[in-house]
């Protein structure tokens, strides 16, 4: 008889876990984006945003995104918090949600940024 042992694969020896591959990174970079894009049609912003205190300014109300880091979702107010300077001005809400997810902190090859589970 075959005994299965209960603990999981080394990674490091048979490849990228599937919590943390780069398919599942692009894949969790698109939802962040796509609720991004949701959140800030209903803000009805005004657009050109000039600059990131302008674009803090209009999220009146912060909501959390798509975005997990560390065992906690990350807000919208806090996803535009980390955009640069040279971001803006931002033209539309499709390019402020793709800035928006390429702020989010998920790291391929990184187990504590991977996000929770949620099926």
């Amino acid at each position: 008889m075959v005994m299965m042992s209960d603990r999981g694969p080394r990674y490091s020896i048979y490849g990228e876990s599937p919590e943390v591959s780069e398919a599942t990174e692009l894949h969790e970079i698109e939802r962040v984006k796509a609720d991004a894009l949701e959140k800030l049609k209903k803000l009805g912003l005004k657009y050109p945003v000039r600059s990131r205190q302008e674009f803090l300014e209009a999220i009146r109300q912060d909501e959390p995104v798509y975005c997990y880091y560390r065992g906690r979702n990350i807000s919208l107010k806090e996803l535009a918090g980390y955009l640069r300077d040279e971001d803006f001005p931002l033209e539309g809400a499709a390019e402020a949600a793709t800035l928006l997810a390429a702020a989010c902190p998920i790291h391929a090859q990184s187990p504590e940024a991977a996000p929770a589970n949620e099926y």
